[in-house]
């Protein structure tokens, strides 16, 4: 794990902002989070660990939009978030 991780991990908490850790299989948590429970995943699967982030958020808020800025070159990304309710629906239709 870098340095920069422990160090964003510190200001977070600092700021008492929300984390939701995020762990590739086999990584252990740093100490300072270890008493959270982390969304594990696996490189070749890493869209199911973006699934549970989202239903995490949805979980905590009402939320409709979800923004993220990259750390590293600035960039923002703005994504619709479907309400929960009509992505059961869908996968419900889905099924087999």
């Amino acid at each position: 794990m870098s340095p920069e991780v422990n160090q964003e991990i510190g200001l977070a908490i600092g700021a008492d902002q929300l984390i939701i850790p995020l762990v590739e299989t086999g990584v252990e948590l740093p100490i300072l989070i270890h008493h959270l429970q982390p969304i594990v995943f696996s490189p070749e699967a890493y869209e199911d660990a973006l699934g549970k982030l989202i239903q995490n958020l949805r979980e905590l808020t009402r939320l409709d939009w979800l923004k993220i800025t990259c750390p590293y070159c600035g960039e923002e990304m703005t994504q619709y978030i479907s309400p929960q309710e009509e992505v059961e629906s869908s996968s419900c239709r889905d099924a087999p």
